[in-house]
């Protein structure tokens, strides 16, 4: 991961000569491997299609979002007229296909959209309160998949005040690496020169050795060294979590640290008598896990996330609650918001032992290690 090699190979440098994507972007730069087929989204008989710009603003509508963040949907409904004309039709194609699973039956644009409104928001608000003299951002993307997160932001932010996006994700495959392979495409990432570039690294977040990579070659590199650093984070499910925040408290690098759980360890955690460790915080797997303590889904999950900030290293932070899930078929709403923030230039955080385990202890096996021996005492 160090920035030299990934320029070397390729990652940190665009082609040449790709079309400008963004307001003030000409139409002809429409950009696509093949010729593209005729596009029956932007057929007259379709204008009312579900899946037209038209057709998503009266999904978008439905949506908790329209109500909570009135303005912010009236932006993004910009933007999506303007990706509707420019990217290619597989990648909108993508963008609108209903999610696995969604009972409400929503297109994926609008799902993210209504999941991150309240991180957008905040990283917009640490982003316009950068000073006139300070370098330009960096923003962090953990977990980012497909990339909307950093897509909306990259219309939405000032390309004055940013430099870039770092988009990390287990399932990229690595550019450059000759048979790296991967499950997300990231051709909408590089074949269109985005106002604010874009860039993916294939990470592993659980790994613990993953952080120490990210801080020494990547945050406290030359190209990033002395500038704002924001992290977020949409859904990260179990102690993924943890990695996150951990991140956040050992590097000072980092200023602002937005993330939204997903969902909390299984109850196997409780019978393995698990115990966690985020910072100075240290807490057991049955004080949120144990029916008997916290009969309800719901309770569960606020307990997990209270205690992902108490463990978080700073006096600035907090618990956001949006209802923008509506709970369906006996599961919790995922309405929780946990954001974070110090004051820039801060200095290097001195950390004997970066990407300390989360679990430290835990007994009758866990993990990999324990299931195979295990299954040897079967045998």
């Amino acid at each position: 991961m160090d920035l030299d090699h990934l320029r070397s190979v390729g990652l940190f440098d665009l082609p040449e000569q790709l079309p400008v994507f963004g307001p003030g972007a000409a139409s002809e730069n429409r950009l696509a491997s093949t010729p593209d087929p005729p596009d029956p989204l932007d057929a007259p008989a379709a204008s009312g299609s579900r899946w037209s710009p038209q057709g998503l603003k009266e999904q978008l509508d439905k949506l908790p979002v329209s109500q909570l963040f009135p303005e912010l949907c009236d932006e993004v409904m910009g933007i999506l007229h303007r990706w509707h004309q420019r990217l290619p039709l597989k990648v909108w194609s993508r963008m609108v296909k209903i999610c696995k699973g969604s009972a409400h039956q929503v297109p994926s644009v609008l799902k993210e959209l209504n999941e991150s409104a309240p991180v957008i928001q905040r990283v917009r608000r640490w982003v316009e309160a950068l000073p006139s003299t300070a370098p330009k951002a960096c923003i962090l993307d953990l977990g980012a998949g497909f990339g909307f997160l950093s897509m909306f932001l990259s219309e939405l932010l000032p390309c004055e005040k940013v430099k870039e996006f770092c988009l990390m994700d287990m399932s990229y495959a690595n550019r450059g690496v000759d048979n790296s392979s991967g499950t997300t495409s990231t051709e909408h990432i590089y074949k269109v020169q985005w106002q604010i570039p874009m860039y993916t690294l294939k990470v592993d977040l659980k790994k613990k050795t993953t952080l120490n990579q990210i801080a020494e070659r990547l945050l406290q590199s030359e190209d990033l060294r002395e500038r704002p650093i924001f992290a977020c984070g949409i859904h990260l499910c179990n102690t993924l979590g943890i990695r996150a925040a951990q991140l956040f408290n050992e590097n000072a690098e980092v200023s602002g640290f937005a993330f939204v759980p997903c969902c909390f360890p299984t109850s196997r955690h409780v019978a393995q008598q698990v115990v966690y460790q985020l910072g100075q915080h240290r807490f057991a797997a049955r004080e949120f896990l144990d029916p008997k303590v916290v009969p309800s889904n719901t309770d569960r999950f606020e307990r997990w996330a209270e205690h992902i900030l108490e463990g978080i290293e700073t006096n600035s932070k907090g618990i956001e609650h949006h209802e923008l899930h509506r709970p369906t078929n006996g599961m919790f709403a995922q309405n929780i918001y946990i954001f974070a923030e110090r004051p820039l230039n801060m200095q290097p955080i001195q950390v004997e032992t970066r990407g300390t385990c989360v679990v430290v202890d835990a007994k009758f096996g866990h993990g990999s290690k324990a299931k195979k021996k295990a299954q040897k005492k079967k045998r």
